[in-house]
């Protein structure tokens, strides 16, 4: 049985707003960001946006289960899927640290805890 290709076009409308969403958190932090900015900066209607993601926040998480999926299919025989996977709570902890211009001081307070 063939499996079901994605729609192109689905596939670049979410890859669109991915990219506004990354490029407004960059320039404005994310709080700083609205659904109306990312829709501007995609140039697709809020119908379109809400007709793939429910909010800026489950945008913003898909990335990250893209992240997940392509670690899911780089893990080799050395590397079992969950250990791999085992990052990801701290990926999006540091994201979010980053997205809130707070980065600098989880790093510092992880190098102090090494130093320990």
């Amino acid at each position: 049985m063939a499996t079901k290709r994605p729609d192109r076009r689905a596939q670049r409308t979410r890859k669109l707003l991915q990219e506004a969403l990354i490029a407004l958190v960059l320039e404005k932090g994310y709080e700083g960001v609205t659904v109306q900015d990312i829709i501007d900066r995609a140039y697709v209607g809020r119908s379109t946006f809400y007709a793939h993601f429910l909010d800026k926040q489950q945008l913003f998480l898909s990335g990250f289960e893209q992240l997940r999926d392509s670690a899911r299919g780089v893990a080799g025989p050395g590397i079992r899927g969950g250990e791999l996977l085992g990052t990801a709570p701290r990926l999006l902890h540091t994201a979010l640290l980053l997205c809130d211009g707070r980065a600098g001081e989880e790093l510092q307070i992880r190098r102090d805890d090494a130093r320990r």
